[in-house]
Parts: structure tokens; C-alpha cells; sequence
């Protein structure tokens, strides 16, 4: 997936994937699923899907019915930490070392 947002291009294509985030893919409205990345030159974001009664369900019609919603979000650095701390998978753990810089306790 790819995006412009604020003249800036974000691509899940060319970017480095840290880890995923969610209940996944499913026939269930409720699931939702989320893929962090960081581009080349350190920029932040995250691909999204969710199904009809999920937190990224898409509304229509007078907000009366909805669909599934999809798309990409710029974050900071502390979202992606706090997201990384919420039941995270399939983690890229050299890339998470790498770009985050997180302190050993």
C-alpha cells in the first residue's frame, strides 16, 4: 500500500515492517489489524484494516451503516512503542533494535 500525506510518500513496499498488532484477518466484524513500519529516512507509520464494527470501521449513509475500513496513519515514535507493548507479533526484532532504541530495564 502506498500514500501521500503531507507531500511525503509512505509505501509498505520499500519500508522496513517492525511488527504487527490486532486480532487479524477474519470473517468476524469485529477484528481489526495493524503493520508498523519505518521508512529509509525514519519516518513512522501504520497500515490498517478492520472489519464493519471494528475501531476502523468505515461509516456511510448518515453514519448509519458501515463497512470495513483500511489505510495508513503517521505516528511518532511513542505510538509505535506504546503499540509495540499491546500484544504485538511477528516482530522484527534486528529493525525494533535498530530503530527504537529501546532501554534495557
Amino acid at each position: 500500500m502506498k500514500k501521500i500525506i503531507n507531500g511525503k510518500t509512505y509505501n509498505t513496499e520499500t519500508a522496513i515492517k517492525l511488527f504487527e498488532n490486532g486480532t487479524g484477518y477474519t470473517a468476524n466484524f469485529d477484528d481489526w489489524y495493524e503493520e508498523y513500519y519505518i521508512t529509509k529516512k525514519g519516518a513512522y507509520f501504520m497500515k490498517y484494516w478492520g472489519g464493519a464494527k471494528s475501531k476502523y470501521a468505515k461509516y456511510f449513509n448518515n453514519n448509519r451503516n458501515t463497512s470495513e475500513g483500511t489505510g495508513l496513519i503517521v505516528l511518532i515514535r511513542n505510538d509505535v512503542i506504546r503499540a509495540l507493548s499491546n500484544n504485538s507479533y511477528n516482530l522484527n526484532e534486528n529493525a525494533i533494535n535498530t530503530y527504537l532504541d529501546i532501554q534495557e530495564a
